[in-house]
């Protein structure tokens, strides 16, 4: 079976919303595959707050282990007749061909689709139920979480070990200046604006002086002297403007999901980072930059996140 009728399969069992997140998702993979892209350069840089590319995370990496056990399990030994939910009929009992097991009307073993369904009727960690306990058992004697690893992946999408460049030392920034507040910056735009208007009206005086200069007869300049005495300065009062609101910023979540495999990736909603994978499952961001606590499902027709979803991983 190709990898384009695995997907096809697959897709039958996505909701709505899924089907339409993976039609993003191709569609922007389209598009890049479309343009040309210069490539940066190969100057390997840490990656800093997100998990390695394409690695699970550690709530992940359990139940992920439990379905090859189970693939691995049924492809040597066989495997029963099952129900898969949303399927009226059972799946096929395994037989026997040329030392290989096989479902009996495609003559193909099983593969990793079907043994999710298969490691779920065995035993469902969360629920903590199921038909073959004493097989999760003998999986959970011999698993061992896969440690963490540091990586540093290449600007042209390779990646390699942490220990391959030395980071190199921060330039020292300068302090940054204070911010103003809303007060003074409206009294710096009041200021302005006076200085404006008072400067105006400083030139029209002078405009209407000059002309009244030239009509007036001349004069002595004692009398002159004892006329410029009796003038008396009038300072102007400049009406104060009021600041315009800003505009109010709308955001807008346009984030897609990289893979349909449940692996998480870096995703940011209200100036908050977090994880998520295709069915926008969100987990936190720790201290260390990997993955936290389980943090609810984003609700993208609504643009929220419903924090009273229980996390699907929590046995």
């Amino acid at each position: 079976m190709s990898s384009i009728q695995n997907i096809q399969e697959t897709m039958n069992e996505f909701s709505l919303e899924e089907l339409l997140a993976i039609i993003a998702a191709a569609t922007a993979a389209a598009k890049k595959k479309a343009k040309i892209v210069e490539k940066p350069s190969k100057e390997a840089k840490e990656k800093k707050g997100s998990m390695p590319k394409g690695e699970l995370p550690p709530q992940l990496q359990k139940p992920f282990a439990w379905v090859d056990y189970t693939l691995k399990h049924a492809n040597e030994n066989g495997w029963p007749s099952y129900k898969v939910k949303g399927q009226e009929e059972p799946m096929e009992a395994s037989t026997e061909r040329d030392g290989a097991h096989v479902f009996p009307s495609t003559g193909k073993p099983l593969n990793r689709k079907q043994a999710m369904s298969l490691s779920k009727y065995y035993w469902a960690a969360k629920e903590k139920v199921g038909e073959n306990q004493a097989l999760y058992e003998e999986f959970e004697a011999q698993y061992v979480p896969a440690p963490r690893k540091v990586i540093v992946e290449e600007s042209d999408g390779e990646e390699a070990s942490s220990e391959a460049s030395a980071p190199k030392p921060k330039k020292e920034k300068a302090a940054p200046k204070p911010k103003k507040t809303e007060e003074e910056k409206e009294a710096e735009k009041e200021a302005k604006i006076a200085a404006k208007e008072a400067k105006k009206a400083a030139e029209k005086e002078a405009k209407k002086a000059a002309a009244a200069a030239k009509k007036a007869p001349a004069v002595s300049p004692s009398s002159s002297a004892a006329a410029c005495a009796s003038v008396e300065v009038v300072g102007l009062e400049v009406p104060k403007k009021k600041a315009k609101k800003p505009a109010t910023e709308v955001v807008v979540d346009t984030w897609v999901p990289k893979t349909t495999d449940g692996k998480v990736y870096p995703r940011t909603i209200g100036g908050v980072a977090y994880f998520s994978n295709h069915l926008h499952q969100l987990w936190t961001k720790d201290e260390d930059g990997g993955v936290g606590d389980w943090a609810g499902v984003f609700v993208v027709s609504e643009n929220r996140i419903d924090s009273t979803v229980a996390d699907p991983f929590e046995e």
